[in-house]
């Protein structure tokens, strides 16, 4: 396999979130997709180069959800092209390997 074709790693990646804490933990912990397209573009003005992506669902709990992650991949790419995404596979004891390849492969990630 030959990594001619790959873009250069990221020189500072950011993980503004993590899948277990919430806003009782920090109330400036971004959790909705608005909130982490903000964190996103202000980390990346300040010169990070990379952000490991962890999503919420509704009630603020971590989710592996390949349309979730399609849509903010659009999102972040219009507003930080630049940035490189790295979407999450964490179990968080939630998930099966199944489930957790299936968003790899269907989340749109690059």
């Amino acid at each position: 396999m030959t990594t001619d074709n790959l873009p250069p790693l990221p020189d500072l990646m950011v993980a503004p979130n993590g899948a277990r804490r919430g806003k009782m933990d920090h109330p400036e912990l971004p959790i909705t997709l608005d909130e982490i397209v903000k964190d996103a573009a202000a980390c990346f003005e300040a010169g990070a180069d990379g952000l490991h992506l962890h999503l919420r669902d509704q009630a603020g709990r971590h989710i592996l959800d390949a349309g979730m992650y399609r849509e903010a991949l659009v999102e972040l790419r219009r507003v930080v092209p630049g940035m490189a995404v790295q979407i999450t596979t964490e179990a968080v004891g939630l998930y099966e390997p199944d489930h957790q390849f299936d968003v790899a492969l269907e989340g749109g990630a690059k």
